[in-house]
């Protein structure tokens, strides 16, 4: 997946980038990023860019298949499963079924909720350079 930044400084060890949402978001409020707002990314590369230039980056597809499946397809898959287990194995046995297992759903889609969001912050943490690289430059600011 390829997406366009335009530096903002860079020191040598770290890049730092200012990104805005990619072709790909135009028409889409999935993720209810606001289009406007400008998100800065640092990336630790060594290159010789200067302020103001653009760049593209490579975002891994693996990354981006692990995010997706991470956002979209496991607070669902844990929605179903907490469903199922208050459904049939609950320690509520004055609830009926039926309420046992929404209850269930619901637990599962919060702890799902709790899991992504920590699991987001480790990342945060984490470095990016292995997910997303610089590859080349668009366009160069002009010396003067």
């Amino acid at each position: 997946m390829l997406e366009r930044g335009i530096v903002l400084n860079n020191d040598g060890e770290q890049v730092e980038l200012e990104m805005h949402s990619g072709f790909s978001c135009d028409g889409c409020s999935i993720c209810f990023v606001d289009k406007d707002k400008r998100h800065i990314l640092q990336i630790r590369q060594h290159l010789s860019l200067k302020p103001g230039d653009m760049v593209e980056l490579e975002i891994l597809p693996e990354f981006a298949v692990k995010s997706a499946v991470l956002i979209f397809f496991f607070p669902l898959l844990m929605l179903v499963l907490g469903y199922y287990l208050f459904h049939d194995f609950s320690l509520l046995p004055n609830v009926p079924a039926i309420y046992r297992g929404i209850l269930g759903a619901v637990t599962g889609l919060i702890v799902s909720f709790i899991i992504v969001y920590f699991y987001d912050k480790m990342l945060q943490r984490k470095s990016t350079d292995s997910h997303i690289r610089i590859i080349r430059v668009v366009k160069n600011t002009k010396s003067n």
